[in-house]
């Protein structure tokens, strides 16, 4: 076993075998020298098998790289230098030992289609075991909590094994998706797809240009300011009014803010006054008279370790699947999410949080809302618009999520026709086209809302 080997290993801790993440780096190592193997992969969700962060760094590269032309189709380490570009266009500076391992991967690729199979099959075996492990550390810490009732055991515990069975599920459609493409079968799932669940968040012209669906994960992301917790809140309740089972981590506002914002956009009454208690009957009235949906989830200072944000995410899950219903958790703001490991930069931690939580989504067939810093490079430019590059911290964001949201308030920086106005730039958008949604924003109220139509 190499010394590399070793080193990783004890990187990625327990669960994983040192086989595993030799196959890891034969996979990689395809991906990275045979158009061959890319195009056999192609259509395969890869980076969820991967264990370790720099193996799905550079296959996240691979794929960005590939999307805009720029890898050749030579085989040894041809495509290197344009990897190590894209990673430091995403992650700020390479570390050396990314490098090293980028440099060294194209020497341990498949020799043959058998030999990527065959590594391919080790990684869906370790995916397995894994959820299995995961599944049973659930049960354990379930089953630690005193106080709850046998109806809550036994949800609990059938939650559990159905995100286990989904696991390893996924884990087989995927070795026998090129085997199982009979073109009816597809047509009739296009059908279908009209009624397959998908999270709504009451912003009409959003809804209609980006679909959500579960196991998506949506970023949200705006500069100091702009209103992305805001925007972020009217997004929760109003996916909540539309029947979803919506959970609100906020790791910079307190949950009685949070609950006075929301009550102040459900009853149009001025936050401001909400906030400070100072109130009129007729407006006590309409509070009264206002509705903040059950369905919408707000705990007082949620932990901001990123095994108990992944947690939050599979147990809303859980609690939604069990009513029907699709669940939603935001997550505000995500670089606030500290990671269990220690990594050495701010763009490693930022992009463990990233996939982690792109995974939670998928594993749990639920929706992920995260809520992001944008860096104030805006500022400096003409037209002050938000770009992806503006992430803060980490492109790995822009990478990871199905959909990027940034927004942008012309008024915030000087006086303007367009007092009043929100854009939501939709930068990325993996199930349609990109584009411009523009809505009001009520900051008195603490909401966004459609535009008036003439």
């Amino acid at each position: 076993m190499s010394q590399v080997i070793e080193s990783a290993a004890a990187e990625v801790g327990d669960y994983v075998s040192t086989a595993e993440l030799s196959a890891e780096e034969t996979v990689v190592g395809s991906l990275i020298t045979s158009p061959q193997a890319r195009n056999e992969l192609r259509g395969h969700d890869v980076e969820a098998l991967l264990v370790h962060h720099r193996h799905r760094a550079v296959v996240a590269a691979v794929r960005s790289t590939e999307e805009r032309g720029l890898l050749s189709t030579t085989s040894g380490s041809a495509n290197v230098p344009a990897l190590l570009g894209e990673l430091e266009r995403v992650h700020g500076a390479v570390p050396a030992e990314t490098t090293g391992l980028l440099w060294r991967l194209p020497e341990v690729a498949a020799l043959s289609p058998g030999d990527l199979q065959a590594a391919l099959e080790l990684l869906r075996v370790g995916h397995a075991r894994r959820a299995q492990v995961a599944a049973g550390q659930r049960l354990q810490a379930l089953a630690s909590r005193p106080g709850r009732t046998l109806e809550e055991i036994r949800s609990d515990s059938t939650a559990a094994l159905e995100e286990l069975q989904a696991a390893t599920a996924a884990s087989a459609a995927d070795k026998t998706a090129a085997a199982n493409a009979d073109w009816s079968e597809f047509v009739d799932s296009l059908a279908a797809k009209s009624s397959a669940p998908r999270a709504r968040f009451g912003l009409t012209d959003l809804d209609r240009q980006v679909r959500v669906e579960p196991g998506h994960l949506l970023t949200v992301a705006a500069r100091t300011s702009i209103g992305k917790t805001v925007t972020a809140l009217t997004l929760a309740r109003r996916a909540a009014e539309a029947g979803n089972r919506v959970l609100y981590l906020s790791f910079e506002v307190g949950r009685a803010e949070l609950l006075e914002r929301l009550a102040a956009a459900a009853a149009s009454v001025r936050y401001d006054r909400v906030r400070d208690g100072e109130l009129t009957d007729a407006e006590i009235a309409q509070l009264k008279r206002a509705n903040i949906p059950g369905d919408l989830h707000v705990p007082d200072a949620p932990s901001h370790r990123l095994p108990d944000v992944v947690a939050a995410v599979h147990a809303n899950a859980a609690a939604a699947r069990a009513q029907g219903q699709t669940a939603i958790t935001v997550v505000d703001y995500t670089q606030q999410v500290t990671p269990q490991r220690v990594l050495p930069n701010r763009q490693e931690q930022v992009a463990e949080v990233s996939a982690e939580l792109r995974a939670a989504a998928q594993q749990s067939g639920s929706v992920v809302v995260s809520v992001a810093q944008l860096n104030r490079a805006a500022d400096a430019r003409e037209d002050h618009r938000p770009q992806l590059t503006d992430l803060r911290e980490s492109g790995a964001l822009e990478q990871d999520s199905n959909a990027v949201v940034l927004l942008h308030r012309p008024d915030f920086y000087e006086r303007t026709q367009r007092t009043g106005e929100m854009d939501l730039i939709i930068a990325k958008n993996r199930s349609g086209e990109t584009g411009v949604v523009s809505v009001a924003h009520q900051l008195h109220y603490q909401r966004v809302v459609d535009m008036a139509r003439p």
